[in-house]
């Protein structure tokens, strides 16, 4: 590239930096929010502790059902510098999303030879409302991280097929990066066939040689791949897979293809949360299905009369559908019919895709000189939807500010969802404001009486309001819905205590340990009941195993200080 445009083309990345920065700022001063935070950050000790035991388990073991040690490892490297303050959280994964935007620009501007499709893609990337969620959200950090080097393993990729010098080098380069994306996500699992999808756009022939050199990709895609697999296995938090058949995953896996597109072309609402369709009897609502035959029909219409689309419109359809495969419903069902954060990566095809459009369309019109209205037309739209979608951006941030708003917002859009009252029912509680709290939570036993969930924090709420006996039939009835629930087993035990029934209290507290011996608090919650009743031994033993869990426990360690001073 020319000096005077490598100078205009750093220009334009600052330019679109700035925009970016103006439009994320705000997050810098959110804060947790209850959606996965407290798992990941708060009540998690594997980032809590670091050290060389830490960091082994973080790698050979699965958390909450995933595998993503190289996003965890970042969380424990904050933790250990920063604590929990939440704008060092905030602030990195915004650098991430702004590295990320460079390192689009670089693969745009690689992939395509006009200039303005890889600043409008970028631009898109960079501000869109979609990609709120994993930037604004400190859980989101998986995906900003996963895509940083993702793309990394793409550039280098091209410099190896290209022929550049040490091409060796940037094959190891890319593999290397390969592995840390899916280690940041698991999702990551695509690259292989992505990396063959940049092999077809740069028209390497297709001999042997193109699938031999993938297979140190493919069998670590494939390792990583069944050890996420495992870890899904182990999960108890997809009860919707057990709604849906077989027969209704491709449907509702079309459906969301469609969702996504339309979010992302132009985005009127956007959620952390959107509820699946409600199934009648044996069927999906009709209106999942129509779209779905439409999809498929309005596939083949387009395949059959554009067989011929070229390189590089293929190339953006397919770098937004292969990395999305895995994120659809096809193996289990989320609780969500989309997620925003999904997009982060595929997004970029749709992006490539509307910049193409554009500029072949105002390409076109200049040709015309009887439509050189619809020329400047063109023109003065583009600027306003990129303005719509900046404020639209800007706006959304703020409702990430905390807990609260977060899920304000949810019911806002969807009032009959009951997952929106039940966390802000949660954050309510947290702030102390007790009566909203049971409102909220009353609203999710009336809008779902079977979910043990709502009943369980119904229990909590009660017991702020010292009403014990309310709260242990809430606990029960959350139990004769879910007897494994171990935290209702442990706050039916603080109930009982609070009664002055220690008896039933140490039961419960021993049922929830017996279901999750690594449960701290039911450790800690026993011990202080064994205290009570002067079972010094007892107590001093559960002491400890709470402090082998987790040695950095505060109320254990000062509980056991305690009664070693008084010996």
């Amino acid at each position: 590239m020319p000096p005077r445009q490598t100078n205009l083309s750093s220009w334009i990345v600052i330019g679109i930096l700035a925009i970016t920065i103006l439009v994320f700022l705000p997050a810098l001063d959110n804060g947790l929010t209850n959606w996965d935070d407290p798992q990941y950050l708060i009540e998690n000790p594997l980032i809590q502790r670091l050290s060389p035991d830490s960091i082994k388990e973080i790698f050979t073991k699965h958390f909450n059902g995933k595998y993503h040690p190289l996003t965890l490892l970042t969380h424990a490297l904050e933790y250990s510098w920063f604590g929990l303050t939440a704008r060092i959280y905030h602030l990195n994964n915004l650098l991430l999303h702004l590295i990320n935007v460079v390192l689009v620009f670089a693969l745009t501007r690689t992939l395509f030879r006009q200039p303005a499709i890889a600043v409008i893609a970028t631009l898109l990337f960079a501000i869109h409302p979609l990609h709120i969620e994993p930037v604004a959200w400190i859980t989101g950090r998986k995906d900003v991280l996963s895509t940083l080097f993702y793309l990394v393993a793409l550039l280098s990729w091209i410099s190896y097929i290209r022929n550049h010098a040490h091409k060796q080098w940037y094959y190891m380069l890319s593999f290397f990066c390969s592995i840390l994306s899916q280690l940041a996500k698991a999702s990551a699992v695509m690259i292989p066939l992505v990396l063959i999808l940049l092999d077809y756009y740069f028209q390497r022939p297709m001999k042997r040689k193109i699938f031999i050199e993938k297979i140190p990709f493919l069998a670590c895609a494939a390792w990583l791949g069944s050890f996420t697999w495992t870890a899904i296995k182990t999960l108890r938090d997809f009860p919707a897979t057990e709604l849906f058949s077989a027969i209704d995953r491709p449907f509702l896996s079309l459906y969301a293809i469609f969702l996504y597109l339309c979010k992302l072309i132009f985005p009127v609402t956007v959620s952390c949360f959107y509820p699946l369709p409600v199934k009648s009897g044996l069927w999906l609502p009709a209106g999942v299905y129509m779209v779905s035959v439409a999809m498929v029909f309005g596939g083949w219409l387009l395949w059959k009369k554009y067989r011929n689309l070229g390189r590089e419109t293929l190339f953006t359809i397919l770098f937004f559908v292969i990395p999305m495969v895995p994120l659809l419903h096809l193996i289990k069902i989320n609780d969500s019919i989309i997620y925003d954060r999904f997009t982060y990566l595929p997004s970029l095809g749709v992006f490539l895709l509307l910049a193409k459009f554009y500029c072949h369309l105002t390409k076109d019109i200049d040709q015309s000189p009887h439509l050189i209205n619809g020329r400047w037309l063109m023109r003065m739209l583009f600027p306003i939807y990129l303005l719509y979608l900046s404020f639209f951006s800007w706006q959304r941030v703020h409702t990430w500010k905390n807990s609260y708003t977060l899920w304000s917002d949810v019911i806002r859009q969807f009032p009959q969802s009951p997952l929106g009252y039940y966390n802000r029912a949660h954050a309510s509680s947290e702030l102390g404001r007790y009566e909203l709290a049971l409102e909220d939570i009353s609203q999710v036993v009336k809008l779902a009486p079977n979910d043990p969930k709502g009943y369980l924090e119904r229990g909590n709420v009660l017991m702020y309001f010292h009403q014990h006996d309310s709260a242990i039939r809430d606990f029960t009835t959350t139990l004769r819905l879910d007897p494994r629930q171990a935290k209702a087993h442990n706050n039916r035990g603080n109930a009982y205590v609070l009664a002055d029934d220690t008896s039933r209290g140490i039961v419960d507290y021993t049922k929830a340990l017996e279901i999750d011996p690594s449960y701290i608090d039911a450790l800690v919650n026993r011990a202080m009941t064994y205290l009570l009743r002067e079972e010094i031994p007892q107590a001093l033993a559960d002491l400890d195993a709470a402090l082998h869990l987790n040695p950095a426990n505060v109320l254990a360690r000062q509980k056991r200080m305690e009664i070693l001073n008084r010996r």
